[in-house]
């Protein structure tokens, strides 16, 4: 499983009020995850998402279930790891959540002039982990931040057995005759060429398709996709090569390429992003690859992104 699939998005506080926040709250689940915790005021659940909102601040608590041990997942957060996604670490500290091991930490991030404060929570066991995800602007971090963190702190998880890899999602793609479904993390389904392993310096073809919470108007799609691709994690020095609106099945969409630099390669490479309007979301498709052979792999790309379709009800 390479952490570099893992979109990271991340948290701190203290853990005084966590035992009375669970018998004095009652505990709601978190559709679509194996996890429920105490919703903080006014934060309400996303259709067909595992993630809270706050239309009035823009924050979000997201919940993401991993198939790789919390071993595997802490590597990835640190001080230097966390630096190549672009967070500056703040602190990170050990504690006990639902009678597991947690790692808590606590990041800032700047993303097109917009300064975010973002908790991150991981805890799990040597198979699969938990990754929740706190977002507040700084301008609320004061009054928010520690709502946030407390209900993050809330969280009970019942460890998954075999999920079905569509369960809570209300959209579709297919493998084709060159890229296949690999896995599944959270909202987010991986696909990579047949030949691709599972070593992280890989510079095998990937794409990811999922789906965003977007509060906003959905008019300028063309900013939407450049704040997306401007928040990869695993890319930096991002250089746009072209920009366009589309259509996708008759749907609104747009397409955006892009040059860049792996922060785990450590190489040069380009992104293929297409971005569809949903409502209080949008829908993506990013595919990484090197700029070698780059025509073979936009071929692939949009292949995959040919599949794609929307169904009414999530099964």
């Amino acid at each position: 499983m390479k952490l570099a699939s893992v979109a990271i998005a991340l948290c701190a506080f203290t853990l005084a009020s966590f035992e009375s926040v669970q018998t004095e709250k009652k505990l709601r689940p978190i559709a679509g995850s194996n996890v429920s915790l105490v919703f903080p005021p006014d934060f309400v659940q996303m259709e067909k998402q595992a993630t809270l909102t706050h239309s009035e601040t823009g924050s979000a608590i997201t919940v993401l279930e991993l198939k790789f041990s919390i071993e595997d997942l802490s590597k990835g957060m640190t001080r230097e790891s966390l630096a190549k996604r672009g967070m500056v670490l703040v602190s990170n500290t050990e504690r006990q959540v639902n009678g597991r091991l947690a790692y808590d930490i606590l990041v800032t991030q700047h993303a097109q002039g917009v300064e975010f404060h973002k908790h991150i929570l991981i805890f799990g066991d040597d198979k699969n982990s938990v990754m929740l995800t706190g977002v507040v602007l700084d301008q609320f971090v004061e009054k928010t931040l520690p709502v946030v963190h407390e209900a993050m702190l809330s969280a009970t998880w019942i460890p998954p057995g075999k999920q079905e890899l569509w369960d809570g999602l209300d959209f579709r793609v297919s493998s084709t005759n060159s890229m296949k479904i690999t896995q599944r993390s959270g909202p987010i389904v991986e696909l990579a060429r047949d030949q691709a392993t599972d070593q992280p310096d890989s510079h095998q073809p990937l794409i990811h398709v999922g789906k965003s919470s977007y509060l906003r108007p959905m008019d300028d799609l063309e900013s939407i996709s450049r704040f997306k691709a401007s928040t990869n994690g695993i890319l930096k020095e991002l250089t746009e090569l072209s920009s366009r609106s589309t259509s996708l099945g008759g749907a609104r969409a747009h397409e955006f390429v892009a040059d860049a630099i792996h922060r785990n390669w450590e190489a040069p490479c380009r992104l293929y992003q297409v971005i569809i309007p949903g409502e209080n979301c949008f829908y993506f498709l990013q595919g990484v690859a090197a700029r070698e052979g780059w025509n073979e792999s936009l071929k692939e790309f949009r292949e995959v992104v040919a599949t794609f379709k929307l169904v009414p009800e999530a099964d």
